[in-house]
């Protein structure tokens, strides 16, 4: 639905305050909608982000998932410009709200959606920089590599993607080893996606490297270009090794 600048003003309000009369459904094609007709140039994205800031008391894991997912997509199309960072802040400051009510601690008897809610808003709080989830994730990490906590399964990934964000050739060095000791598939993805999330040329080489490599199963060699071409530090390298691995993969897979 196209909403007329006068529309989408009125719209705020009930979002914000959650009006019973709009549904989790309503909210999020309400906000899927605004960002939808942006992309396609119906409507500019200053007009979307404006119409964001109101979910700011929004509790719904799917309307969230909808938000995290358009915020990310602008992310990486302002990925080297000056208003980079800027962008990082306002993203942290939309979710800031919504992480201190998930936190870090699972509750008793807490639904499903409550568990996927936490572990993708810590995300986005971490890889926009708030130095608090970082901090907090850094320090679960080195006890977890010290054998002094277990990290519940659910928040895993956000932890080890975290660690390799803010890390270097210790965190590499580390997660290469568990790798390739890891029985557990679910594990080793977990920490396969955390060796795509370094932010090192140097570093992502090497796992581009690795993933063609006879240690990692074929259909796991483009999980780590997916990822790295995720990555805004390797999205070009992942492109480079697609071509110059390219025989190889036709041959491969046909």
């Amino acid at each position: 639905v196209l909403y007329s600048k006068d529309l989408l003003s009125r719209l705020k309000n009930p979002v914000e305050l959650k009006d019973e009369t709009l549904s989790q459904q309503d909210r999020f094609g309400i906000i899927r909608d605004a960002f939808v007709l942006s992309e396609a140039g119906y409507m500019s994205v200053e007009a979307a982000l404006d119409l964001l800031t109101s979910y700011v008391n929004e509790d719904s894991y799917i309307v969230w998932a909808e938000i995290a997912g358009d915020m990310g997509k602008i992310k990486n199309l302002l990925f080297g410009e000056k208003v980079y960072e800027d962008y990082e802040v306002f993203v942290a400051h939309l979710f800031t709200k919504i992480g201190n009510t998930v936190g870090w601690e699972k509750k008793k008897n807490e639904d499903h959606a409550v568990t996927l809610l936490r572990s993708m808003v810590l995300g986005v709080l971490a890889r926009n920089k708030d130095k608090k989830t970082i901090d907090y994730a850094l320090d679960l990490f080195k006890k977890d590599t010290l054998g002094k906590v277990k990290i519940d399964s659910d928040l895993r990934s956000v932890v080890y993607v975290v660690a390799a964000e803010n890390g270097g050739v210790t965190e590499y060095e580390y997660f290469m080893k568990r790798y390739k000791e890891e029985s557990f598939q679910e594990e080793k993805d977990r920490i396969l996606r955390a060796l795509c999330a370094f932010k090192q040329k140097t570093i992502l080489e090497k796992v581009l490297n690795f993933a063609f490599s006879t240690d990692v199963k074929a259909q796991d060699s483009f999980k780590v270009v997916t990822y790295i071409a995720g990555n805004p530090y390797g999205r070009n390298l992942a492109w480079e090794k697609v071509q110059k691995e390219w025989d190889s993969i036709e041959k491969k897979f046909g």
